[in-house]
């Protein structure tokens, strides 16, 4: 008989001999019933403490908690450390990173809106005292002070709105109209040529 079956028996005989109060009824051969092995499982498992088993069940559900809390804690702290240390590298959404370039276009759009007169391409200038040839202009300056033209309307009949600041009016004019003692001679998109009795011309 190997050691492992001596162990066996003596397991055996020992239920038996609990269960039946030291004898093993007659006709069993030797062996247990099913009744004898229900009532040995529950004599080993009242002989561990019930009470040691939840200690051990509380104390390992203590260790999974407070682990999870300090996991929950430490994480954003080392997160922030590596952003520091610059090793981790925050990357952004690309609709994200594009939006200063995007909000910067608008703004030089919105700028160049502002700037921009309305009745007028961008170029205008006011008045200068020079003639459409570019020579000085032999009119005298109060003919011209205070003139500055604000903008056109184009269109089949261009018409230019010229300020007169001295005169504190705006005159919405087509070619041939006079402001002043000047007549509007010719107007382009960007600029408005205007002849006096004299014959000279300035260009607004």
């Amino acid at each position: 008989m190997t050691p492992e079956e001596r162990l066996f028996k003596a397991v055996e005989t020992g239920a038996l001999a609990s269960a039946g109060g030291g004898a093993v009824p007659a006709g069993s051969g030797g062996r247990a019933g099913p009744e004898v092995w229900v009532q040995w499982f529950q004599k080993l498992a009242s002989a561990q403490p019930v009470r040691r088993l939840n200690q051990g069940l509380i104390l390992l559900l203590v260790l999974v908690t407070s682990y999870l809390i300090y996991d929950v804690i430490s994480t954003p702290r080392q997160l922030a450390r590596e952003l520091a240390a610059g090793r981790v590298v925050r990357t952004e959404p690309p609709e994200l990173a594009a939006a200063p370039a995007a909000q910067a276009a608008l703004d030089e759009f919105l700028e160049t809106v502002r700037q921009r007169d309305v009745f007028h391409a961008p170029g205008t200038k006011t008045a200068t005292g020079t003639t459409a040839g570019g020579a000085a202009a032999p009119l005298p300056a109060s003919l011209t002070e205070g003139l500055r033209l604000v903008g056109i309307a184009w269109g089949p009949k261009p018409e230019a709105m010229i300020d007169d600041q001295k005169a504190k009016q705006t005159h919405f004019l087509t070619e041939g109209q006079r402001i002043r003692s000047l007549t509007v001679e010719k107007i382009t998109q960007e600029r408005v040529t205007l002849k006096a009795e004299n014959g000279e011309r300035v260009t607004l």
